[in-house]
């Protein structure tokens, strides 16, 4: 008889390797999927809202059943919820229970002889009971979120959004609204953001730092003076629209007359430099909004058949009121939003919800519009008395996008250093004592980085030399990043202009194929820029300006009104950049036998940045109001 070896199924090998570690193995697999299905969840809601699309088909049907059998249904507002529950932070974790439920499923009973039969099991447990099971848990989500009961049509107190908001306004945050139509148009409100998801003499900084030329005994560079940014830089630059409100819990109309819709934020303006030159002011412009797919049918809702016809709403501008029919909806959505300062000067109202604002400004703007009316005919039941919306009214969300002009600057200064030291030294700048000299800067508010660089690795660039068997052109560039800000949307840039100081003339800047260096007879098989750049003349994607009256600052623009034709992106969304370059040629001749020179390079953006924020409002009639 074989001697036994007391080996039992949990001490077999696997792959080699003891049954720990394979268990480490196997939870650690299980864990990936499980956090993979949860951060799916949290960006798509899958794959709960597949079931969710399943659920609420097999809930549409009963409620069209119950429709003609005359029993009440479901209401729809809790086969939209579903969507939003298994979406974002609480779809995080409901996708992640799901992905721990389906592993568990799936990997119980794996060693059972009947594996076929068991797969077909775990089959119909995920796409039968479960859609079913789901169908029943967003019931029981959405009923103790909300409190609303769906077939006693009615809502117990207090719910966990009532709780929420109890601990949000405790601790000084934003209230959250609970009545079921709120939240209705929250969800709308959701998914139409998902449709809708997708210079000195030369410049600032020259003028504030004044960097100087120093000659060493092996060159010459520029040496920034003792300045502290503190004293220079506004450490909260920026400008911003916060605590975005409606005054009022509705806006009503009476006799067919509307009132006014009004809405109120505070407005802050800093500039980024505290000794700013030039005029100080900062242009900053509002622009309020009720997007077109809030005045079309949506769902439940068609406005074309809610509203008054007609009704006159009134125009804060004008004496008389204006008419509106019902075919005319749309213009009543895209009718102008008037905003106003308390206060500001007439001379800083550049333009209708425009204005030039002084650094360190923090006032209320105010914005109102032509009001709606609505048909009581429509939004209220004539056999029982009930109003829509429990009587607060049709909700609307206000898009109010804030725009303000900034200004991001940028300088460096760029060694020349001749070849043979470059190679012989593994940092050729700490060889040569240059790290005081070491000049790069980026100022900005935070909202957008600027930054100025090379098509080389490197903080220094060797020249060409005569000898070389090819010429060097150098691609001088900027690098224009949209920054994520709370609430940030886009950027427009409406100017980019560099600024290079040189400290000799055979620097030379390349413009079109024409322009690039060349070595032959009529150079003395010297490298030479035979056709050098012209005022007016395309380098790069920037337009040259010629240089300043010693020909030692040498001036490129970009403008919005020709980026287009230099190939310039100048509209940007939020995480994205933008590059600008210039070409230039450097001879071996601007080191005329010292061991480096030095290139200041100073940088300007103006830009206009844009956030976006929103605020609900409702529009009601006096009579549907009850005290």
């Amino acid at each position: 008889m074989a001697e036994s070896t007391g080996t039992t199924p949990d001490d077999k090998k696997w792959f080699g390797i003891g049954s720990a570690p394979k268990s480490i193995f196997k939870a650690g697999i299980y864990t990936l999927v499980i956090f993979f299905f949860a951060v799916i969840g949290y960006n798509f809601g899958a794959p709960l809202i597949w079931f969710t699309y399943v659920a609420n088909f097999f809930w549409e049907v009963f409620n069209l059943i119950a429709g003609w059998i005359g029993v009440p249904g479901i209401s729809p507002f809790f086969l939209d919820y579903a969507y939003v529950a298994v979406k974002n932070g609480s779809g995080f974790i409901l996708n992640g229970v799901f992905g721990w439920w389906l592993v568990r499923n799936f990997v119980s009973g794996t060693d059972k002889k009947s594996s076929a039969k068991n797969l077909t099991s775990n089959l119909f447990n995920v796409f039968i009971i479960f859609p079913l099971i789901w169908i029943f848990l967003s019931l029981v989500i959405t009923t103790v979120y909300t409190g609303y009961i769906p077939f006693a049509d009615t809502t117990i107190s207090p719910s966990v959004c009532d709780i929420q908001n109890s601990v949000q306004v405790s601790l000084g945050l934003s209230s959250v609204s609970c009545d079921i139509s709120s939240i209705t148009a929250a969800i709308e409100r959701q998914e139409e953001e998902a449709e809708f998801a997708a210079a000195t003499g030369t410049g600032i900084l020259g003028r504030i730092f004044s960097p100087i030329i120093d000659a060493t005994g092996a060159g010459r560079v520029f040496k920034s003076q003792d300045v502290v940014d503190e004293r220079v830089i506004n450490s909260d630059a920026g400008s911003t629209l916060s605590d975005l409100r409606a005054p009022k819990l509705s806006y009503t109309a009476n006799n067919r007359v509307a009132e006014d819709i009004k809405i109120l934020a505070n407005i802050d303006a800093k500039n980024l430099f505290l000794n700013q030159p030039g005029n100080s002011k900062i242009e900053v412009k509002i622009g309020p909004s009720i997007s077109d797919s809030q005045c079309k049918c949506t769902g439940f809702s068609c406005l074309a058949e809610e509203i008054n016809d007609p009704f006159y709403a009134l125009d804060p501008l004008e004496d008389n009121p204006l008419e509106f029919n019902v075919d005319n909806v749309e213009a009543w959505c895209g009718e102008k939003w008037t905003c106003g300062i308390s206060g500001i000067a007439e001379d800083d109202v550049v333009a209708p919800n425009t204005f030039n604002l002084g650094s360190g400004f923090h006032q209320e703007i105010t914005c109102v519009r032509p009001g709606l009316s609505l048909s009581e005919e429509i939004f209220v039941d004539e056999t029982t008395g009930d109003v829509k919306y429990d009587g607060l009214g049709k909700p609307f969300y206000v898009d109010v996008d804030f725009s303000y002009e900034g200004t991001a600057a940028a300088n460096k200064q760029l060694f020349v250093i001749d070849k043979n030291v470059a190679r012989q030294e593994e940092d050729p700048i700490t060889a040569l004592d240059l790290q005081e000299f070491i000049i790069s800067n980026s100022y900005n508010d935070g909202r957008v980085t600027l930054g100025i660089g090379t098509d080389t690795l490197y903080e220094f660039v060797t020249p060409t030399y005569d000898e070389d068997f090819s010429s060097d052109v150098l691609e001088l560039g900027l690098s224009f990043k949209v920054n994520r800000y709370p609430g940030g949307y886009s950027a427009e840039v409406r100017k980019v202009t560099l600024w290079v100081q040189v400290l000799d003339d055979s620097i030379d800047f390349v413009c079109g194929n024409e322009g690039l260096p060349i070595k032959n007879e009529i150079t003395n098989y010297e490298w030479k820029v035979l056709d050098p750049c012209e005022i007016g003349e395309r380098s790069g994607n920037f337009i040259y300006e010629g240089p300043d009256e010693t020909e030692s600052y040498h001036k490129f623009v970009i403008d919005a009104e020709n980026a287009d034709d230099l190939g310039a992106r100048t509209e940007l969304n939020v995480g994205e950049f933008a590059n600008y370059d210039i070409d230039m040629f450097i001879p071996s001749e601007v080191l005329a036998g010292a061991s480096y020179q030095g290139i200041l390079i100073e940088s300007e953006v103006e830009y206009t940045y844009t956030t976006r924020d929103d605020v609900l409002i409702r529009v009601t009639h006096d009579e549907f109001v009850e005290d």
